[in-house]
């Protein structure tokens, strides 16, 4: 009992940074759909990274942008025959 109560002190006397991540698969159903803006086939043409935060050991702001051909659009409406679409790597955004 005593270990279990000198272990709840250390943890909320002493936090550390957490953050919070699912590793769940992402779920594409009608609702998926209907939220999404943009929906096409297409090519990747060019991936380029970039970094937010010049820190080499923060990944936290770590940034892949790619170029794409598009082939088929199904949803949405663009202005040209590439998209540019951008998402955080380390969250998965």
């Amino acid at each position: 009992m005593i270990i279990r109560a000198l272990a709840l002190l250390f943890l909320l006397f002493y936090p550390h940074q957490a953050m919070a991540l699912s590793c769940a698969e992402p779920v594409v159903d009608e609702k998926a759909i209907e939220q999404t803006d943009l929906i096409f086939e297409g090519e990747i043409l060019e991936i380029l990274e970039k970094e937010e935060n010049k820190d080499p050991e923060a990944t936290v702001n770590k940034y892949t942008t790619y170029k794409f051909s598009v082939k088929k659009l199904w949803k949405g409406a663009i202005t040209s025959k590439e998209v540019y679409i951008s998402k955080n790597t380390y969250w998965g955004n």
